[in-house]
């Protein structure tokens, strides 16, 4: 065991036990030394375990990998397969011992303990079998389908049991002995040459040494198909010669059926020679073979083309339809439907970025790409405009100037959904006005407030000889709405009246819209307007909101309605609508709280509503180059804790012939309520049609004296600003 050689020290086959301290003394004849050594011996982790267990579901179980050696002390870790291998993963023991208080099939797999330390590591795998009776791998009732005409139907046992069962069938309570109608293939049970007299019920029986299990399984022989299977498409040009296969026919084994549309076909494969668009449809083909297995697929044949554009229009001279653009990548043939692609001076545009043609993306050079899967065709223009173009939406610019004629008055400019169009050449007025004691001015021209400017095209101006984009020419401040106020006897039905202008502040008061406002009953009594032809447009984005000492919160008394879908109650709407203005800053003067909100009755059945009024009047004007709309209330009553004005009226100041609409604004109107002669929906007011008597015309003399509403010598009776 152990050496002294030449004053060392030699321990043969070391083991833990030599470690140990050794003293090495050395004497002589003048005296001696000693020197102590310690010794560690380390080694390798090994395990003592079985290579597998077997136990029963419900049972409890310890899985052991004994360590008889390892120094130092070797770190255990467990991990677990299933015998599937798709479930891998650590266990949190560090234990000899894995503890499984009641099994499941679920922990049937393989369990590897793995011991390290610092010398080594060693590994040991134990097979974990759980034995369980035969039970059903799904909850769900089982159906088979055939269809005549197939070499064999195979019905399978869905169950599953450790050890494996023995299989039986029954049907109608016997059991079925195979022979050549039947085969049991691995539990499986297989029905030769289904008919529809084979449709029926089958019991599958499962027995091991533990339990037994039964499980029905109904089958369903079908003349036809029922099941068409994985869907694949194959797409054909005109006048093309395909010879379609089945990819699950393989052999000549295996029957094939195939169908098109229902309609049976024979042969084994489909030719189809200079395909048309009477090619289309559904090919379905049909496979089975001795076994019971089938597969079914079903190709969806599209005979098509390849894209062709129109040819595109000439847009040097654009007017900022947007249509115009897009109409330029018109599809005149294509089949399947093409995928489209724009390009603008050479950038692709993403999904996102193809609304934005004709807004964004403006002047250039557009490509248009029409792609399917036989080609591509595609169209190449430019867009110009020798007008100048002013988008309507300038929300997002709020230092953009009033812009006006060459006058100072509201324009009449043509438009377009997006854009306000401003001849070539035509000089425009460009107005910063200011609100009250803040003064505004051009950022470019910073002693100016008003700027004379002649299009040039497109985008551009020319101010004082130089080129100007639109956008560079903002005001230091936003432009505000500005109020005049009059204390005038604008209506001798007030009691509390002040003429109220709404308009901008310039060298002359621009004014927008006017309202008589009765301060007494809190109310609009009646609002004048020209308007003109419009968009008929009307963003989500506005928002009541208030002016100093106009108006109160009682109002709001009468607001039954819980929102604007709700009907059968009062509703917020306004006595002229922001619909009959055509700039963005106009259409926003008319959500005054209080000075044009009014209680509006939403009827519940087929009403003329106030809306439609509005609606009708508007189409009006299509046929007028500037319209007199004077719309107002009358007769207030006390209701629901607010007041509620019972007739709204409209005055439509055309030519010699002005025409009265009268709406009874009331959930309980009466014949009383019907003070005129009515002609709406006669032949000589054929754009007037409405749908209940509670809302009706009447002549201009009729009307005055029954509402008895003076217009003269008032400021009602003058021309609108």
């Amino acid at each position: 065991k152990y050496v002294i050689n030449d004053g060392t020290l030699y321990i043969r086959d070391p083991n833990v036990d030599d470690t140990n301290s050794y003293t090495c003394v050395a004497k002589n004849d003048a005296g001696s030394v000693s020197e102590t050594f310690k010794t560690f011996v380390r080694q390798v982790p090994k395990f003592r375990a079985v290579d597998s267990i077997t136990e029963k579901e419900g049972k409890a179980v310890n899985i052991e990998c004994r360590l008889y050696k390892g120094v130092p002390t070797p770190a255990v870790t467990w991990h677990f397969e299933d015998n599937a291998g798709k479930k891998k993963f650590m266990l949190p023991s560090s234990e000899q011992v894995l503890h499984i208080p009641k099994l499941e099939s679920k922990h049937a797999g393989r369990y590897k303990c793995v011991a390290q330390n610092s010398v080594g590591r060693t590994e040991h795998v134990i097979t974990l079998v759980v034995e369980y009776p035969p039970k059903r791998t799904s909850n769900k009732s089982t159906t088979v389908t055939a269809i005549e005409g197939d070499l064999a139907l195979r019905i399978p046992c869905d169950v599953d049991a450790v050890p494996r069962p023995v299989i039986t069938w029954r049907f109608k309570g016997i059991q079925i002995t195979p022979n050549s109608k039947y085969v049991i293939e691995d539990g499986t049970l297989v029905i030769k040459n289904p008919t529809k007299e084979d449709t029926a019920a089958y019991t599958c029986d499962a027995k091991n040494y533990i339990g037994s299990s039964s499980t029905t399984v109904e089958v369903n022989v079908d003349k036809g198909l029922v099941d068409f299977g994985t869907k694949h498409y194959v797409y054909l040009k005109t006048g093309e010669t395909k010879k379609l296969e089945c990819d699950a026919y393989k052999s000549k084994s295996q029957s094939i059926k195939w169908l098109k549309e229902h309609i049976e076909l024979t042969g084994t494969f489909v030719q189809i020679n200079d395909a048309s668009y009477a090619n289309d449809g559904n090919y379905t083909c049909h496979v089975s073979d001795q076994h019971g297995n089938v597969q079914t697929l079903t190709y969806i044949i599209d005979v098509g083309s390849k894209p062709k554009l129109y040819t595109p229009s000439n847009l040097d001279d654009w007017r900022g339809d947007i249509k115009d653009i897009m109409s330029n990548c018109q599809v005149s043939v294509a089949k399947p439907e093409p995928e489209i692609k724009w390009y603008f001076n050479g950038k692709e545009l993403t999904d996102k970025e193809v609304p934005e043609i004709g807004i964004r993306y403006k002047w250039g050079h557009y490509t248009c790409v029409a792609s399917n899967v036989h080609g591509s065709d595609k169209n190449s223009f430019d867009v110009k405009s020798s007008v100048c173009l002013i988008p309507r939406n300038l929300r997002d610019n709020v230092y953009m100037p009033l812009l006006l004629t060459d006058e100072g008055t509201r324009p009449k400019w043509d438009f377009t959904d997006k854009y306000t169009i401003v001849e070539e050449k035509e000089q425009i007025t460009l107005s910063c006005p200011y609100q009250q004691e803040i003064s505004n001015r051009f950022r470019n021209y910073p002693k100016q407030t008003e700027l004379k400017a002649t299009c040039l095209h497109e985008d551009t101006f020319v101010v004082n000889g130089r080129n100007y984009k639109l956008a560079d020419l903002q005001c230091t401040n936003s432009i505000k709405l500005s109020v005049l106020r009059e204390q005038v006897r604008c209506s001798k039905l007030a009691e509390k009246p002040e003429l109220i202008r709404i308009g901008y502040n310039m060298t002359d008061f621009l004014e927008i819209y006017d309202v008589c406002f009765d301060h007494a009953k809190n109310m609009p009594l009646h609002a004048r307007a020209s308007i003109t032809k419009t968009d008929d447009s009307l963003s989500t984005n506005y928002k009541w909101f208030t002016y100093p000492e106009i108006g109160s919160t009682k109002i709001e008394r009468g607001f039954t309605c819980k929102d604007s879908m709700t009907s059968c109650c009062y509703g917020k709407s306004q006595l002229l609508n922001a619909k009959d203005f055509n700039h963005e800053i106009e259409k926003k003067s008319t959500f005054v709280d209080y000075l044009n909100g009014i209680p509006i009755w939403r009827p519940c059945d087929s009403r003329t509503t106030w809306e439609n009024i509005d609606d009708m009047i508007r189409k009006q004007v299509d046929g007028e180059d500037e319209l007199l709309i004077l719309s107002g209330t009358h007769t207030f009553e006390n209701k629901y804790g607010g007041i509620i004005p019972r007739y709204l009226w409209k005055l439509i100041m055309s030519g010699d012939d002005p025409v009265a609409i009268v709406y009874v604004n009331s959930d309980s109107p009466t014949e009383k309520d019907i003070k005129c002669e009515n002609f709406c929906n006669e032949d000589d007011h054929p754009w007037f049609s409405v749908n209940d008597e509670y809302t009706y015309c009447c002549s201009f003399a009729d009307f005055i004296h029954a509402f008895d509403i003076q217009l003269h010598g008032t400021k009602l009776g003058e021309s609108s600003a």
